[in-house]
């Protein structure tokens, strides 16, 4: 993870993971991210986490902790360059979660309707990677549908 005393600002190429805790925001038929994940919900920003430092348990282990926060499963994550948000007029900005998330960043200047999000979160999802939980039982096979 960043080191908490230095975290720099979100750079475009970075990788950023948005935590699936909803199986209905995957489609089980190809394995792909439906544009709700990318939605915001309560708030007008979304919660995502840097990749940058961070190893594949450290970046799990987050997930794990968001998941038993709500009260849900982790269902996997989506991953997805920064420059996806910033091409579609979003923000992303550096928000550490002190101590147990340097990495964390929030997507901002989402419009407030819930259509002109949509919108934006339909481009967003295209070029997002579904990577399910490891053991999670949620990565079928494409002979299943949705």
């Amino acid at each position: 993870m960043l080191d908490p005393a230095n975290v720099p600002p979100v750079n475009a190429r970075e990788t950023l993971a948005r935590y699936l805790i909803a199986s209905s925001h995957v489609r089980r038929s190809d394995n792909s991210v439906k544009p709700d994940a990318f939605i915001p919900f309560s708030r007008v920003e979304l919660s995502v986490t840097r990749h940058r430092d961070a190893t594949e348990d450290e970046l799990w282990r987050e997930g794990r902790r968001v998941a038993t926060i709500r009260g849900t499963s982790l269902y996997g994550r989506a991953d997805v360059a920064a420059l996806a948000f910033i091409a579609e007029g979003l923000a992303v900005e550096s928000m550490p979660i002190l101590p147990e998330n340097p990495n964390h960043a929030d997507v901002v200047k989402w419009p407030a309707d819930k259509p002109a999000q949509k919108m934006k979160a339909i481009e967003i999802a295209r070029q997002a990677q579904f990577r399910p939980a490891p053991g999670d039982w949620f990565a079928v096979d494409s002979t299943h549908t949705a």
